[in-house]
């Protein structure tokens, strides 16, 4: 049965039409009903691409996440997306996506990783997989849920919500995903790429950062 709360938020997601609706609960904003099942199916799809960046033969899994996953989600956004190899070419590529409001603007940087640890199939119990989000109770299970594509996940629905309340973000957005966090291959830095010795630094402009 539905209690009074969920009715209320029925009737202000009616109203609201397509609009995201975040409900306070306590100190935190949780996603319910259809937005809550919509944050799942966004995640879902990330979570069943398996960006194991520690064995060899997961390339087209982390292309795959930046250039079609990613990137087709963010251009629906308005970003304008580029994603570029790794200087060192055993490791997984970038993804920068850019939306420019206005020049003269601060420009917010947010950062993520797409890739995760190995799978571990045989160590997940009966009824779980790596690959597929299964929720008990509060608990979520599936390999990159808390690590780290929940996270940017979370991050770039809150980005959503803002514009269709707004229609604008306010500021200018930069987001970096990238799929070598596990192998610790690149220092972030600022507008080009610098390779010397076994470091290999990106650097951003921004005027502050989102990293979760």
């Amino acid at each position: 049965m539905s209690t009074p709360m969920m009715q209320q938020i029925s009737a202000l997601k009616r109203e609201a039409g397509d609009a995201i609706l975040l409900t306070r609960m306590g100190d935190f904003y949780e996603l319910l009903g259809e937005d809550a099942r919509g944050f799942l199916a966004d995640l879902q799809r990330r979570v069943a691409i398996p960006t194991t960046s520690q064995e060899q033969g997961s390339m087209p899994a982390l292309q795959e996440y930046v250039s079609g996953e990613m990137s087709g989600s963010l251009k629906k956004l308005g970003y304008e997306c580029t994603v570029l190899p790794n200087p060192r070419a055993e490791y997984g590529p970038f993804l920068i996506a850019r939306r420019v409001e206005d020049p003269a603007k601060p420009t917010v940087l947010t950062y993520g990783h797409g890739d995760v640890i190995r799978g571990q199939d045989d160590q997940w119990r009966q009824g779980l997989s790596p690959w597929k989000i299964v929720i008990e109770g509060e608990k979520m299970y599936g390999r990159g849920t808390a690590d780290n594509k929940g996270q940017h996940t979370i991050n770039i629905a809150a980005l959503q919500c803002v514009l269709e309340e707004r229609g604008s973000l306010g500021f200018n957005s930069t987001i970096l995903i990238e799929t070598g966090e596990a192998e610790r291959t690149v220092t972030l830095k600022v507008d080009r790429w610098w390779t010397g010795g076994d470091e290999t630094e990106l650097v951003v402009a921004a005027s502050m950062s989102v990293a979760s």
